[in-house]
């Protein structure tokens, strides 16, 4: 089961690593800017959870207050960053 584990983790590592280069391609793009600036900025927070959710399975991750204070602020302020563009996208809703 712990070979599984370390597979899983492979795959949301690269999943987050797709979810930032991905991003920063359309955050980047000539065409529709701001559709895709909002769209690359939404990415983005996704690739950050994620890419918080495999540093959590770290051991060395969790071993210190500095690293746990850390996943605490990132998962908090994913968490209202996606509130806040929910909230943007409900209101320019028809």
């Amino acid at each position: 089961m712990h070979n599984l584990s370390g597979f899983f983790d492979i795959v949301i590592l690269l999943g987050a690593i797709q979810g930032f280069i991905i991003s920063s391609l359309l955050f980047f793009s000539k065409e529709n800017r701001l559709s895709n600036r909002l769209l690359g900025i939404f990415i983005f927070l996704i690739a950050l959870a994620t890419f918080n959710c495999y540093l959590i399975d770290q051991n060395w991750y969790t071993s210190t207050h500095f690293f746990q204070l850390l996943s605490a602020v990132f998962s908090n302020s994913c968490y209202y960053a996606f509130r806040a563009i929910a909230a943007i996208l409900y209101q320019g809703t028809p």
